[in-house]
């Protein structure tokens, strides 16, 4: 039977914005409590650190003759082990995983309200604010007479207990087939998060002076560029250009109408609005618009979209090695199984077209475009000597579908080198494929049907 458990911790940062390792990391970080609820005996056992310094023996004891615990989003757990136990061996395997891939919300609470209709302590999040936040470590004095500190305690056993519940629920259903025709394969799933959570603490080597020197260089950039724009067709400042609102109603009121600024959409609209000032036919009572929505555009991608937002959210989460970690979830799909990104979501790093030397970044200015387009570099081979290797499997799922349903004018297709998405264009409307162009509506509803 499986034996649950649950850490409650303190630190001065923010997990969600640092990430799990960088918030263990900081000297702020303390373990206040341990949660274990014994699946088997239904026995509940509580480790108060704070008040009583002398749990952390037994609570060791618990650790060294217990084979394996649960915990739901089981890496934290992990950290908080490895931070007690530097040297320990146990395993904690993850009730989040069985449930992401039958379809359960991710959260602890709402997997609970939905499987078990029981849920969290409600006091929680207060719970969590009093004790939870802070830089100066909890002591016994400040604790121990505190009705709340008894409270905490039901918070963080019922959250042990729930993860056991929640995997034993699953696996029954599972095993029962009511899930689906075959059952999951419990086992495999679970050896594939752990190899998830084993590379996510290894983690990838970022180059820290570059990213820094990125970030100064963007930020620098965004400034002038936003100024100049300002200066020339916004000189009262009315426009904000992060607000999506805003620059709906601005393009509207100067003719054109937006639903989206994301890179492919600003580079439609862009080549929209060159055909309409190199159209004879417009009226020149339109060009002051259609110059400053031009203007609008190209700022935006000269601005370099999202991309460059995640040099900062690089900077939050690397750890004092250099190390990013902690950027992958097993399951993060859960109707494929498939392992999706979190924080810099590295697996959407824009390719290298044209590389650029990183040893001049810090001799010149780059513009955004340019620092976007070579991101991808400050993810570096930690040795001195050493080499990353590229490798990525291009349209992957529709290859795969194709070559097990045995549609082989798809798989020729792809031989051929063409763009999926103009093939089924031009089957959907019976064109040749040539007829049906990157930005076409028959192009539009091949993509709808490719992904769907």
């Amino acid at each position: 039977m499986p034996v649950g458990l649950d850490f409650e911790t303190r630190c001065a940062l923010d997990i969600s914005k640092v990430g799990m390792h960088r918030y263990v990391e900081h000297p702020s970080f303390q373990v206040l409590t341990a949660g274990v609820y014994d699946g088997g005996t239904l026995l509940e056992h509580s480790y108060d650190f704070v008040v009583a310094p002398e749990d952390l023996h037994r609570f060791e004891q618990e650790v060294n003759n217990t084979p394996s615990f649960l915990a739901h989003n089981a890496d934290f757990e992990r950290a908080c082990l490895r931070h007690l136990f530097p040297n320990t061996q146990v395993e904690v395997q993850d009730s989040m995983t069985l449930g992401k891939c039958l379809g359960v919300a991710a959260k602890l609470d709402d997997a609970a309200a939905q499987l078990l209709e029981r849920t969290k302590l409600p006091e929680g999040r207060r719970l969590i604010k009093k004790f939870s936040i802070g830089a100066e470590p909890l002591r016994a004095e400040d604790v121990k007479d505190d009705p709340d500190w008894a409270l905490f305690k039901e918070y963080y056993l019922n959250d042990a207990k729930l993860s056991v519940m929640i995997q034993l629920y699953l696996t029954t259903i599972n095993t029962q087939k009511r899930t689906s025709p075959v059952p999951l394969d419990v086992t495999r799933e679970l050896q594939f998060e752990q190899l998830t959570s084993q590379m996510n603490q290894h983690g990838w080597f970022v180059d820290l002076e570059s990213v820094r020197e990125m970030q100064r260089q963007y930020e620098a950039n965004l400034k002038d560029l936003t100024e100049a724009f300002h200066d020339e067709f916004d000189p009262n400042r009315n426009l904000n250009i992060n607000s999506l609102p805003q620059l709906k109603k601005w393009c509207y009121d100067r003719g054109l109408k937006a639903s989206s600024f994301d890179k492919d959409a600003v580079e439609k609209m862009l080549q929209a609005v060159n055909n309409r000032l190199k159209r004879p036919s417009t009226p020149p009572s339109q060009w002051p618009n259609l110059y400053a929505i031009q203007a609008l555009l190209e700022l935006k991608q000269e601005l370099g979209g999202s991309s460059l937002t995640k040099l900062k959210v690089i900077l939050e989460r690397t750890s004092d090695d250099g190390r990013l970690r902690g950027q992958y979830m097993h399951c993060g799909a859960g109707q494929t199984r498939r392992t999706s990104g979190t924080g810099v979501q590295m697996q959407n790093l824009k390719r290298l077209s044209e590389p650029q030397d990183l040893d001049e970044l810090l001799k010149s200015r780059w513009s955004n475009i340019v620092l976007a387009d070579n991101l991808r570099q400050v993810f570096t081979a930690s040795e001195p000597d050493g080499k990353l290797i590229v490798g990525d499997y291009s349209s992957i799922e529709s290859r795969a579908l194709a070559y097990l349903s045995g549609a082989e004018w798809k798989l020729q297709a792809y031989r051929e080198g063409k763009d999926m998405y103009r093939v089924l264009g031009s089957t959907i409307y019976s064109l040749p494929y040539e007829a049906v162009t990157k930005h076409s509506t028959e192009r539009k509803m091949g993509k709808l049907g490719e992904l769907s």
